[in-house]
C-alpha cells in the first residue's frame, strides 16, 4: 500500500502561504501526516495501521503547545507507533 505523502503532495505544499498551509492530515487506509514549516519543509508520516492514533497524538501535541490541552508527555505515547 502506498503512503499518502508522495512527491506530488510535497510539491503542492511548498508554495503555500501561511494562511493556506496544511499542518495535519489523516487518511485511514493510507496513513497520517504532520507537516512542519520551518527553514525547510518537514513531513512526518504515520503508518496506515496507526494512522488515527498518530493523528490524534500529533493534534494533542499541537494543542498542548498552544496551551489549550493539559500537559502530558504525548511524545512518549507516540514513540510506540
Amino acid at each position: 500500500m502506498e503512503t499518502t505523502v508522495g512527491e506530488t503532495f510535497v510539491n503542492a505544499l511548498k508554495p503555500l502561504k501561511a494562511t493556506e498551509q496544511l499542518d495535519l492530515g489523516c487518511v485511514l487506509r493510507h496513513g497520517a501526516f504532520e507537516v512542519l514549516y520551518e527553514n525547510e519543509l518537514g513531513i512526518t508520516v504515520g503508518k496506515p495501521e496507526t494512522a488515527l492514533m498518530f493523528f490524534f497524538l500529533r493534534l494533542l501535541a499541537r494543542l498542548q503547545s498552544s496551551g489549550t490541552v493539559a500537559a502530558m508527555d504525548i511524545d512518549a505515547y507516540g514513540k510506540a507507533l
